[in-house]
């Protein structure tokens, strides 16, 4: 069930209600009723997969007595975001777990790692550690390390998602370091992303030398977790909203939260701010725009944000569209992906990388063992025209195509069995 406009405007409204109250404290009070009048009712079970869709169903819950939710769509909602809430609790249990095992794998092989986002995040940005809900477990290491911890993860009964892996020593593994950010890895209770840079484009962010001298430990109450400092968090997150063309409302949130915190006040307004990505101030657009912005930022903050609107247009549209379509146009998703770090090329050599990894993204790469680029980029072009055909005979017949799952990222499947006469919703 894809959720309805009406259904997706009710979301972005409440939510901005919901970030109101945080804002505002204990003290605040409740917030003005945001329904427009005359407006119609929104269906709970529509209403509940848009929640589900943009990865809100925690602020949603957290906030629903004091967002009215139960006059407004009625005890099942809050039964269905109560059951939501109570699946991710237990599942970032397990994560965190999971986290500290990694952790400890890690400092036995003597590899520096971050943990990026996650619980981690939560409590910089909330003080909650499941205050984004549940997610996989992304990982930040230096780039000479990705192929020791590559061995590590094996060991540990962790295994290279097809999508995108690559054989240690081969060409396919050198294009993947030297062009991409990161792989995926399957294992038995959790997903691991392993990043070696904080976005696609080079350049762009801090490497991981300088993020490890900059690091935090965040204490969740199970384990100490090395993390990004605040500053370079809202960077990453304000990039990584960009990169998925602000589809999530999870991500803006996200963006919201970290720019009450000083630190990062401070980091937007330093003499250097003028060399602040431009997506980052795009995406401090699409959240004033959608969610509102705390009302303390600085004026020269407002002031940029202004000037870097061009893009709200286009994030409103893309929050509407499905998270999964049927039918992508072919490389479309490859197209997406070139503007944004065309974009946010700075340097040659981050253009040089938009254009090979349009040419050849990481799908492509998959099964070719090869140690020479002369030898694998030519069955590469020729695995890469197949499946170009494959696929555009495949979108003219109007035919579906499976997508990749989003490991991590669902909720129960039965949390609207809590809504009478209504259709079960996965995100």
């Amino acid at each position: 069930m894809e959720p309805t406009r009406a259904a997706t405007g009710r979301v972005q409204a409440l939510a901005r209600a919901a970030l109101a109250l945080e804002d505002a404290g204990p003290s605040g009070g409740r917030p003005a009723s945001v329904r427009a009048p005359g407006a119609p009712p929104v269906d709970p079970a529509d209403f509940f997969a848009a929640a589900a869709r943009h990865r809100v169903t925690e602020l949603l819950h957290t906030h629903g007595e004091a967002l009215d939710l139960r006059v407004e769509f009625g005890p099942g909602l809050l039964d269905a975001l109560a059951a939501v809430h109570a699946e991710d609790r237990r599942r970032v249990a397990v994560q965190l777990l999971e986290i500290g095992r990694l952790l400890d794998l890690f400092a036995r092989a003597e590899v520096p790692v971050l943990v990026l986002k996650g619980p981690a995040l939560a409590v910089q940005s909330a003080g909650n550690v499941t205050a984004r809900g549940y997610g996989d477990i992304d990982l930040f290491v230096a780039p000479e390390s990705v192929e020791a911890v590559h061995l590590l993860l094996a060991e540990q009964g962790w295994q290279p998602r097809r999508f995108g892996s690559a054989a240690p020593g081969s060409w396919a593994w050198r294009h993947l370091i030297s062009t991409f950010n990161e792989v995926a890895f399957d294992g038995p209770a959790s997903t691991v992303d392993l990043h070696w840079r904080l976005d696609p484009s080079p350049d762009l962010l801090p490497d991981f030398a300088a993020s490890w001298d900059r690091r935090v430990v965040v204490e969740t109450g199970v384990v100490d977790v090395p993390t990004l400092d605040a500053a370079t968090a809202f960077l990453h997150t304000c990039q990584h909203a960009a990169k998925d063309d602000w589809r999530w409302l999870r991500s803006l949130v996200d963006a919201h939260r970290l720019t009450r915190l000083p630190e990062v006040q401070e980091a937007l307004t330093a003499p250097g701010a003028r060399r602040t990505p431009d997506h980052v101030w795009a995406t401090l657009a699409v959240t004033d725009h959608l969610l509102g912005l705390p009302a303390d930022l600085p004026v020269r903050v407002r002031t940029q944000v202004v000037a870097h609107r061009m893009q709200v247009r286009r994030a409103v549209r893309m929050q509407d569209r499905a998270a999964r379509p049927d039918r992508p146009l072919p490389m479309s998703q490859s197209i997406r992906d070139l503007r944004y770090r065309l974009v946010a090329s700075r340097t040659p050599r981050a253009f040089l990388g938009a254009v090979s990894a349009t040419a050849m993204p990481a799908p492509s790469i998959e099964g070719i063992t090869d140690r020479s680029a002369w030898t694998a980029v030519p069955k590469l072009v020729v695995r890469r025209i197949a499946w170009l055909v494959s696929r555009s005979v495949r979108w003219l017949a109007g035919v579906r195509v499976p997508s990749r799952a989003d490991a991590g990222q669902g909720h129960p499947a039965d949390a609207t069995a809590a809504l009478p006469g209504r259709p079960q919703v996965r995100s």
